[in-house]
């Protein structure tokens, strides 16, 4: 009687085990928050044309982890039009005005997301996840053509997975950072 209770408390344990290491795949929302009161000001009101692309060769974030790669995380909506409008309030901000891509304007910016990567290494009692932001700009002032690569990477220790929240958080807030870095550059804007 006493074997038969440690089998069955053993496969319910196996069975509980089991369906920690299966974890669901999450959608987050990207929503880009800038601090457009600690940008310069460009005088002027110059007008600038801006496009922003998703060059990113898969629309997988990364995974979550756990003994299946079905935990994904992918982005919901459209991510370039949450970036542009984030672009489009800090670059005014700065006392430009943004027209859109194609009007015939004195600068042009082209951003590209070149990356958003989700990496989780599992320890021993915790997971480190990593999340990086990769951001390419290149500008157009008359003959004047300037480039440049924003990055952001945080890493944080959880010991259970993170919540879609805490995910959106982390990859939020990467994207954030690399999208400031881009629009504090002065060279993007000035010849």
């Amino acid at each position: 009687m006493h074997r038969m209770h440690y089998r069955i408390l053993s496969a319910l344990f196996g069975a509980l085990l089991l369906s920690g290491c299966a974890l669901s795949p999450q959608v987050i929302s990207v929503q880009p928050v800038l601090d457009n009161a600690a940008l310069p000001r460009d005088g002027g009101a110059t007008n600038l044309a801006l496009a922003v692309k998703d060059v990113r060769a898969n629309a997988i974030v990364g995974y979550r982890g756990g003994v299946y790669d079905t935990a994904t995380i992918t982005m919901s909506g459209d991510t370039t039009a949450r970036i542009q409008a984030g672009l489009e309030q800090a670059l005014t901000a700065r006392g430009l005005k943004v027209v859109p891509a194609g009007t015939p304007s004195p600068v042009t910016l082209l951003v590209e997301l070149a990356e958003l990567g989700y990496k989780v290494t599992q320890g021993q009692f915790t997971r480190v996840v990593e999340v990086t932001s990769t951001l390419r700009a290149r500008s157009q002032l008359g003959e004047i053509t300037h480039t440049g690569e924003y990055r952001d990477t945080r890493t944080e220790e959880f010991v259970q997975p993170p919540s879609d929240s805490q995910n959106e958080a982390l990859i939020n807030g990467v994207l954030s950072a690399a999208l400031q870095r881009l629009v504090a550059d002065a060279d993007l804007f000035k010849p």
